[in-house]
């Protein structure tokens, strides 16, 4: 004979309630984990100290420098493929003279997965794309400090051409 008593009724409604609940929050969890980016996934592999950045597939990750005290290294993923890079310089502070220009060249020349790039306003960059499916977490690191040292190398290359802006009040 069942025993249909309020209070059997009322646990077995609470034990359905609270394994639905796993359930949903089991399934919340999960999806929560699929969202995560390939690039910020490698990221976490390399314990990098980074934050979430302009957009939903962009980070940044912070260095030091000799020549420029903060390198911030910026990482846009795409479909396939990481866009790392990191500014050096803006254009209006850099009076670019043929001796520098040839010396930002001949680095590019001597770089090995990055490059020197001059932007149509002419800002200096630092950067580099990667695809995907072809980069591991270890090699993702080395070209993170590529990068920032790739950003220092090239700070230096311009200090006697950047410009001191005055202060805004």
């Amino acid at each position: 004979m069942r025993n249909n008593s309020p209070s059997v009724l009322f646990l077995g409604t609470l034990v359905a309630i609270l394994t639905i609940n796993g359930l949903i929050s089991a399934q919340v969890k999960k999806s929560a984990v699929i969202n995560v980016t390939r690039t910020e996934k490698m990221l976490r592999d390399i314990k990098a100290n980074y934050q979430p950045f302009q957009g939903e597939n962009s980070f940044i990750v912070l260095y030091s420098g000799k020549e420029k005290e903060e390198i911030s290294v910026i990482l846009i993923e795409t479909d396939d493929a990481v866009l790392v890079l990191a500014d050096v310089a803006a254009g209006r502070t850099v009076g670019l003279t043929p001796e520098v220009m040839r010396k930002l060249l001949e680095f590019n020349m001597q770089a090995d997965f990055i490059k020197v790039g001059i932007s149509d306003i002419g800002s200096i960059r630092v950067q580099s794309e990667q695809g995907l499916a072809s980069i591991d977490p270890k090699s993702f690191g080395k070209l993170l400090d590529q990068i920032a040292a790739g950003a220092d190398d090239v700070a230096k290359i311009l200090k006697p051409v950047i410009k001191t802006l005055p202060a805004v009040k």
